[in-house]
């Protein structure tokens, strides 16, 4: 990394923005933040390319970084020197540890290029709601910090037929996980064979719940058996939380985050054998410092029939407007066009 010297010299046009310390010992805010949008994205590259127009429009003085999965689909093609592309062929499938462990490289890498203040992650299928230079103002007069989502998760698991009392969600991380040898052809397979194993490793998985567990990643890699960790990693301040993969963090707040990473190798291994670790392992370190601001990041609408999120289209707008989050997903060609329309409008020319 640069040293002060080289990193003022190359970016004087963003500290006119600094203002001076309000008083000893206090923190120095600026007006407005240095900001970089880390774009993940592994397909609808027309879609990422008119994310990335929409955030430049609303704030030009902000960089974008977007960080590509091309195993299947080609990147996004650069639109100027305010936009990074990067690319990575890492099997960062949903729910797996590699997919954590390339959120926090792309944050590594913006923060490296860009020397942004504000690190903002978000999806390929994301879309911002609101004027971006006033969400960026507010978020750093608010103190800076991290903006996101930690919910604590505690449960009780109990033997037998009777489920756990709270929220079985803990089990992800509090068991350590493996896949099941040729687990999606355990799954899909309509052989009575196939049948009699899943229907009786999931009887199992009940009654034995104490000491193991049988999940699926249904958009993931299939079947996971696991077993309750003696050992977990949560003690002291450090909670095990969960919350939405996309969040903010202001840069002393991501160094936090990449230090305790770099010094915390059971943390590391502990995550790197659970289910959807991208839902609590840069939270459940971020909450262990500081609470995050609020409202969500980005909003959205679930669907629990498909567990996946809805489409949004303009039948949503008010709710989007109301929740106060900048961005939402998930947005789609075709079925979120009109939508998109409604916000490229809002964002340009908005200033509340």
């Amino acid at each position: 990394m640069p040293d002060d010297a080289d990193r003022y010299g190359h970016h004087r046009a963003r500290w006119r923005y600094r203002l001076r310390m309000k008083a000893p010992g206090t923190r120095s805010h600026r007006k407005r933040p240095h900001v970089a949008y880390v774009v993940l994205s592994h397909r609808l590259t027309d879609q990422v390319t008119r994310l990335c127009e929409a955030i430049h429009r609303s704030s030009p003085l902000a960089s974008v970084l977007v960080h590509h999965d091309a195993r299947r689909v080609a990147p996004p093609v650069s639109l100027g020197s305010w936009m990074h592309v990067n690319v990575h062929r890492q099997s960062a499938d949903w729910g797996s540890w590699d997919l954590a462990a390339e959120t926090l490289r792309a944050l590594d890498l913006a923060k490296r290029v860009t020397h942004a203040d504000l690190l903002v992650l978000i999806s390929g299928q994301d879309y911002p709601t609101r004027h971006l230079p006033t969400w960026e103002r507010e978020f750093w007069l608010a103190g800076g910090g991290w903006q996101g989502e930690a919910r604590t998760l505690t449960y009780r698991p109990r033997w037998g037929r009777a489920s756990g009392i709270g929220d079985d969600d803990l089990t992800r991380y509090v068991y350590l996980w493996w896949p099941a040898p040729r687990s999606h052809v355990l799954l899909r397979s309509g052989s009575s064979v196939a049948g009699f194993v899943r229907r009786n490793l999931f009887r199992i998985g009940h009654w034995a719940e104490p000491i193991i567990d049988v999940r699926v990643v249904s958009r993931g890699r299939g079947l996971h058996l696991g077993v309750r960790n003696p050992f977990p990693p949560f003690r002291g301040q450090l909670k095990c939380v969960k919350g939405a993969q996309w969040l903010a963090v202001d840069s002393t707040m991501f160094d936090f985050v990449r230090r305790t990473h770099c010094s915390s190798p059971w943390l590391r291994w502990c995550y790197k054998h659970s289910i959807i670790p991208d839902e609590s392992y840069i939270q459940s370190i971020l909450a262990s410092r500081r609470a995050p601001l609020g409202p969500p990041l980005t909003y959205f609408e679930w669907s629990t029939t498909d567990d996946h999120p809805v489409t949004l289209t303009t039948e949503a707008i008010q709710e989007i407007r109301s929740s106060g989050s900048p961005f939402c997903r998930k947005v789609a060609p075709g079925v979120s066009d009109a939508l998109m329309d409604a916000l490229d409008r809002q964002i340009t020319t908005s200033t509340t």
